[in-house]
């Protein structure tokens, strides 16, 4: 069970019970365990979540409580977007040659902070006297599904140009 804040304020209006469910909410933001763990019956907790959440109270409490998070922890639409860039946009050829000859730990200290971020793994194995490293990145398709989304890159009902149209029948590429 998490602490609840000294701060009054953030839980004008609100009884004990909700309180507590505003805090449990902020654990993992899915209402139903929240409530689960704030007292609430397992048969009911996805009602009441579903009522809590359009409590105006509560939602305040909740709203303020994210603010307060987002400022404590300085995160940022922008920053979040960097980071997703950073993954997104990682290039192994360029880490490569940053790194020379020494893809080892000594040759990591030659990437730039961005090269580093898109690093998920680096192994290093002898096998016969013969040592073999690895790179591994980051996937990058979610992060640039992801920023295509933010960026509003693409939809599910864009409009289809007449002249890509044109190249297709019965939804199929013509060879021209």
């Amino acid at each position: 069970m998490v602490k609840l804040s000294k701060n009054k304020s953030d839980f004008q209006g609100l009884s004990e019970k909700q309180k507590v469910f505003v805090l449990e909410y902020l654990v993992d933001l899915n209402g139903k365990q929240a409530a689960i763990r704030a007292g609430y019956s397992e048969k009911t907790a996805e009602n009441q979540a579903s009522r809590l959440l359009r409590n105006v109270k509560v939602k305040k409490a909740i709203g303020k409580l994210l603010d307060k998070r987002e400022k404590r922890l300085e995160v940022t639409a922008d920053k979040v977007i960097n980071e997703l860039a950073k993954l997104a946009f990682s290039n192994l050829p360029e880490m490569i040659a940053a790194m020379g000859d020494e893809i080892s730990l000594i040759g990591l200290k030659k990437l730039n902070t961005n090269q580093k971020a898109a690093l998920l793994e680096v192994t290093e194995t002898e096998v016969d006297g013969v040592i073999s490293r690895k790179l591994k990145l980051h996937p990058k398709i979610k992060p640039l599904e992801m920023l295509g989304k933010r960026l509003k890159l693409w939809s599910d009902d864009a409009e289809i140009p007449r002249y890509i149209l044109a190249f297709m029948q019965n939804g199929k590429p013509v060879n021209l």
